[in-house]
């Protein structure tokens, strides 16, 4: 599997014409490996500017009945922040049992052009 983030992008600016298929894309959330792989959430907006969500961990022990030592991680001060990523950005998702790919364009955070690859 790897390392990945999470990728949403409005089904309004991707190039799909099927009506049917621009509402399965809908609030999906889709996976890149082509920005950080810390298991960040990036997201256009409608204004085409890319964003992401940044936090930090809080590390708290749990009691395990099994005797084992178990930790549970918190996200705290999340704080959205602005993406200037230059470059593509392949992202991937299967709303169903089709698997969609496409490739983001973006200069300075701005996102530029997404093309369709691929639906399997």
């Amino acid at each position: 599997m790897g390392r990945y983030d999470s990728f949403k992008i409005s089904a309004t600016l991707l190039p799909m014409s099927n009506v049917e298929e621009l509402e399965d894309l809908t609030d999906l959330e889709f996976q890149t490996k082509d920005l950080d792989r810390e298991f960040l959430t990036y997201e256009v907006k409608e204004d085409g500017l890319l964003y992401y969500e940044d936090f930090e961990y809080e590390m708290n022990a749990i009691n395990n009945d099994n005797s084992l030592f178990s930790v549970e991680l918190k996200k705290i001060n999340q704080v959205t922040k602005k993406s200037y990523h230059t470059g593509d950005v392949e992202f991937y998702g299967k709303p169903y049992e089709i698997f969609y790919t496409f490739k983001a364009h973006f200069h300075d955070g701005k996102l530029e052009s997404v093309i369709f690859i691929s639906k399997e």
